[in-house]
């Protein structure tokens, strides 16, 4: 869940950004789908970045939200 709605920037990084994806949250309940690129191997982290639309009704909250979290690549399977 997100704390309002809004636009954000989801990531894939290591070294560097792998991949990226723009999304709009109309809904503080939202599901949003990115690929792992196919030359990721090892550790990585996705970073999630979201900002607070200009009509939300949340305007005492900082307008900037975000969250990372690490994930291993295993494509031994």
């Amino acid at each position: 869940t997100a704390p309002y709605t809004g636009a954000g920037l989801i990531t894939i990084e290591r070294d560097k950004v792998y991949a990226f994806k723009w999304f709009r949250a109309e809904t503080t309940t939202s599901v949003q789908h990115i690929r792992v690129p196919a030359g990721l191997e090892g550790n990585g982290y996705v970073n999630v970045a979201l900002v607070r639309a200009l009509d939300a009704e949340e305007i005492f909250t900082r307008p900037l939200s975000y969250a990372v979290a690490p994930f291993k690549v295993d494509r031994s399977a």
